[in-house]
């Protein structure tokens, strides 16, 4: 059974919105509390890297055509995490992200993923 939080995620992305990376990561156990954590959140390179695998696979299902743009943008977020810092390089992901999600829904924008050709030439 897919959660619930996924499931709107993965509407969201299908229909071209913002997704909250967040809400994409599985829930993880705290062994400190012996709870569950359902709210999960991207913190560093790892778990935007999981987001964006669970991402990915998502978006390339709705639209196959943007793989290529999709594993484009990949190395340029590691390489900002890499020179930049953990919130510099979230906050690009995030902007870049929001602005996409605009440009895909205005009807003269075209079928490009949200994350994709933000990065330059």
């Amino acid at each position: 059974m897919v959660p619930t939080p996924l499931r709107c995620e993965v509407k969201r992305i299908k229909k071209g919105k913002y997704a909250h990376f967040d809400k994409l990561l599985p829930p993880v156990y705290d062994p400190s509390t012996r709870k569950r954590k359902d709210r999960c959140q991207v913190c560093n390179l790892g778990s935007w890297l999981e987001a964006w695998n669970i991402f990915i696979a998502i978006q390339i299902q709705i639209a196959p055509n943007t793989a290529l743009e999709l594993v484009k943008y990949q190395p340029i977020i590691c390489q900002l995490f890499s020179v930049y810092s953990i919130a510099a390089s979230l906050k690009y992901d995030s902007c870049s992200e929001r602005q996409q999600s605009e440009t895909i829904n205005r009807p003269s924008a075209g079928m490009y993923s949200r994350r994709t050709c933000w990065y330059g030439p």
